[in-house]
């Protein structure tokens, strides 16, 4: 039902819609569609995505030509599609490889999304608004990186969405060491 909803949604678009290669679901439903653009680690998404060795960055390929590193400050394979997704975006229409680098270089996330509300070098406290398990998942294990100890804390918001997916909320916290 969700994918019939995105379909009708993306239908209703007057222009392009980018989508992540890396979701079958996604694939299925836009794949050699004119109207589309795709991005992800796929080797067969328009824009792919290559994560650079023991670095916060990823290189960016274009029709087999690379536009370049991006080094962002947040961690984590969903903050490097989510930039990949607003740099094919730009590239797509007409920004310079280098202005995009700069900019999305300079970005430190939102509110509430793996915000640092505290670090003193041996402990960092990291707030997000993950409500969903797969964001939950994708979240503990950026945080998880570099074989960081987690401690997490979980506040369900909604009775309907814990209890829909409650197995998916058993299983989600698996980087983490305590909840």
């Amino acid at each position: 039902a969700v994918c019939e909803e995105f379909a009708v949604f993306a239908g209703q678009t007057s222009g392009l819609v980018f989508y992540c290669a890396d979701d079958p679901q996604l694939v299925a439903l836009f794949a050699g569609s004119e109207r589309t653009v795709s991005f992800g680690f796929s080797p067969s998404s328009n824009y792919c995505v290559e994560s650079l060795k023991g670095d916060a960055g990823f290189g960016l390929w274009h029709r087999g030509a690379c536009l370049g590193e991006y080094r962002i400050r947040l961690t984590g394979e969903k903050n490097f599609l989510n930039t990949a997704a607003a740099a094919a975006f730009l590239h797509y229409n007409g920004f310079e490889a280098e202005d995009i680098a700069t900019a999305l270089g300079s970005f430190s996330g939102v509110g509430r999304r793996q915000q640092i509300l505290f670090d003193n070098g041996c402990f960092r406290v990291v707030d997000d608004y993950g409500h969903h398990p797969r964001e939950i998942e994708a979240t503990l294990s950026a945080v998880k990186q570099g074989g960081n100890r987690v401690l997490a804390a979980f506040q369900p918001h909604r009775y309907t969405r814990t209890q829909h997916l409650l197995k998916d909320f058993a299983g989600c916290f698996a980087d983490a060491n305590r909840v």
